[in-house]
């Protein structure tokens, strides 16, 4: 059960590489977590099913909530609202490949349904026990939200919308994800770090790889392809993560305003998929910040 898009960011594409790995050595079975029918994602499945992975299944709302337009992360804090469309086969264990609330809730859906083992693996933290890390989360929300105001009336409502949406979705989220992992046979972390942000009753919970995700051979290929065609050298930064508030993103502009002028050569260079936001509004953000030549 997984989000097996390489264009949407590294979860995505180390759960694409995944199911076809798993296709050489097991009978595997796709519960995708996003819609068939959408054009983007057309390809990633027909190569997914060349590789023999096929598809299980999959879920969308009820009708009358479909109507009303309520957002997928809203619908899987009430579970209720949705309907799964399960296709019947022998399954001997169910794999969450994401941390995210859709992906353990259909993983342990689908594990109570079958009465088969549950595993999940965690890419990032699902929540965090420090409520230092959390309030700085919601800082960097409302930072980002500032920068993209029109004005300060919208400024001001901006914060208020996000200081409620934080707290009521993080809170309400945290609360489901502790229950819903809690019923898993296996958690696993690809980093050490995930169960230590989670707390202290993780630690023996959560099997953390050692050594954690590393790169891979098509990792080295482009590594080495992208040296071979680069001979000019320049003073860059990269920003290796979407450019959006939770991976830091307003911060590092922040960051790279102050350095820049002391280094007036320095330029910024960012890599990602943009998830909700418009490349207009990047425009913009980057423009408030008078980094827009950089």
């Amino acid at each position: 059960m997984a989000a097996p898009t390489p264009q949407s960011g590294g979860g995505g594409l180390r759960a694409f590489r995944s199911l076809n790995e798993y296709s050489k050595y097991f009978e595997t079975y796709l519960f995708p977590l996003f819609p068939l029918k959408e054009r983007k994602y057309i390809d990633v499945i027909k190569e997914l099913q060349s590789s023999g992975v096929k598809i299980s299944g999959y879920i969308n709302p009820s009708n009358p909530v479909y109507k009303i337009k309520l957002t997928r992360k809203t619908l899987y804090l009430f579970p209720r609202l949705l309907r799964p469309r399960i296709g019947v086969a022998d399954f001997n264990g169910v794999v969450s490949l994401h941390e995210g609330l859709e992906a353990i809730f259909i993983g342990n859906l689908l594990g109570d349904y079958f009465n088969i083992p549950k595993i999940a693996l965690l890419q990032l933290p699902p929540f965090y026990s420090s409520r230092d890390r959390v309030r700085n989360i919601l800082k960097a929300a409302m930072r980002w939200r500032k920068l993209l105001a029109m004005d300060s009336l919208h400024e001001k409502i901006s914060r208020v919308e996000s200081i409620v949406r934080f707290n009521t979705y993080y809170g309400l989220t945290s609360t489901r994800l502790r229950k819903l992992l809690g019923k898993y046979n296996v958690i696993i972390a690809v980093s050490r770090s995930i169960p230590l942000e989670m707390g202290n009753e993780w630690l023996d919970k959560v099997i953390s790889l050692d050594p954690g995700v590393s790169l891979d051979e098509a990792d080295l290929k482009i590594i080495s392809s992208f040296r071979s065609r680069t001979r000019e050298k320049a003073s860059y930064l990269i920003f290796g993560g979407r450019p959006v508030y939770e991976k830091g993103f307003v911060d590092a502009l922040i960051a790279f305003k102050a350095i820049s002028r002391h280094h007036s050569d320095l330029k910024l260079i960012v890599t990602g998929y943009p998830r909700d936001i418009s490349i207009q509004r990047l425009k913009k953000l980057v423009e408030s910040l008078e980094s827009k030549k950089k």
